[in-house]
């Protein structure tokens, strides 16, 4: 199943300016990562499942400058009583 997730830093979302749009298309099993800005100045990027850690990590900091730690994180799945 593919879908889209949109992220921005900012307390009012605009759909165009400083938000990162991240598509998975699940046919070619690659991630889209495209931060939109009003200036239109976007930047783009394709990766694959094993890259788009690594690359959700790159544009969170240069775009929105948070640091995510360089391992993706490990999911437990706790099971509730």
């Amino acid at each position: 199943m593919g879908g889209n997730l949109l992220l921005s830093p900012e307390e009012q979302l605009q759909t165009d300016d400083n938000v990162l749009l991240i598509s998975y298309h699940p046919k070619e099993q690659l991630f889209h990562f495209e931060h939109r800005t009003v200036s239109k100045m976007d930047d783009s990027k394709d990766a694959s499942i094993p890259e788009a850690w690594d690359t959700l990590r790159l544009f969170v900091g240069y775009k929105f400058g948070l640091r995510l730690p360089e391992m993706r994180p490990k999911f437990v799945s706790l099971k509730l009583p």
